[in-house]
């Protein structure tokens, strides 16, 4: 389908749903109404708009995300704004006006999006089929077997899938119940006006810039660290042959096999932390 027509069916479901919700006259449809929203949402937001960033940026993949993620935290601005509609047009109204802007200003923003850089003659990061240089002037790195990722009967298939898709959806159950409760608690228990109660979601949204970012930035392919630590009589030799290290796997990548065996020779040395009487005495006496 691509993610332009998922967007573009999205922005209007999610209009439908708030003109829906702004007629609603019993419980039943106020909920249907809502489920109409979530679908469009689903269409509309995150998901459908990492896979066109999957597609567009390789290089700067991570970066590229973080600042996707970072429209959800200053949507949080849209809170104050809906306050102020309610108690200018009253709650139908305001719905009816937020459909609009919907309609006027998203739809726009979707048709703009295109699936894959090859549409419009470019490849990822928006080089030119011709241009062998990326932005800091090195040759890019051919592509390799897997850079598209895993197919669908793949991902459903696996079990890593399944506990990061548990855990977003935990996360997701938690934030929003702080959401939908945040301003009736506000309002009803501390006594704060509905225009300060929907500024504190705001704030709290805002609040959230900074990790969106940070973690986005870190998740990028070529941000990482590690501390290596010992005594060695040539650490000379040992930089280089780090370095050499570093640059075999770049440029050949790390077998699965290889990997596996260093995460369980990783993890069984933390596990046996667990049982040792020298880390018990460690954590007892040293500090």
């Amino acid at each position: 389908v691509g993610a332009r027509r998922l967007m573009v069916l999205g922005v209007l479901t999610v209009a439908l749903g708030f003109v829906l919700l702004s007629r609603v006259q019993d419980l039943w449809a106020f909920y249907g109404s809502i489920v109409v929203i979530a679908i469009g949402m689903s269409a509309a937001a995150g998901p459908v708009g990492m896979v066109a960033i999957a597609h567009w940026f390789r290089r700067r993949r991570g970066r590229a995300l973080a600042y996707m993620t970072m429209g959800a935290g200053t949507s949080g601005v849209m809170v104050i704004v809906l306050a102020w509609l309610i108690s200018t047009f009253d709650w139908r109204n305001a719905l009816l006006i937020i459909a609009a802007l919907q309609l006027a200003v998203c739809v726009p923003l979707a048709l703009s999006v295109r699936n894959r850089p090859e549409e419009i003659g470019l490849l990822p990061d928006g080089d030119l089929p011709d241009d062998p240089a990326d932005e800091e002037g090195a040759a890019p790195a051919p592509p390799r077997a897997g850079d598209e990722g895993m197919t669908v009967r793949q991902s459903l298939a696996s079990s890593a899938f399944w506990r990061l898709a548990i855990a977003v959806a935990l996360g997701n159950v938690g934030a929003m119940a702080i959401i939908v409760h945040q301003i009736p608690f506000f309002t009803s228990s501390v006594g704060l006006s509905e225009g300060a109660a929907a500024a504190s979601v705001t704030a709290m949204t805002l609040m959230s810039l900074v990790c969106r970012f940070g973690f986005g930035y870190a998740a990028h392919p070529t941000f990482a660290f590690a501390t290596v630590g010992g005594d060695t009589d040539e650490p000379d030799w040992l930089r280089d042959a780090l370095v050499a290290g570093i640059r075999r796997a770049r440029a050949e990548g790390i077998h699965k096999r290889d990997f596996e065996r260093m995460r369980r020779k990783t993890l069984g040395k933390f596990i046996r932390q667990f049982d040792a009487t020298e880390s018990a005495a460690f954590a007892l006496f040293a500090f």
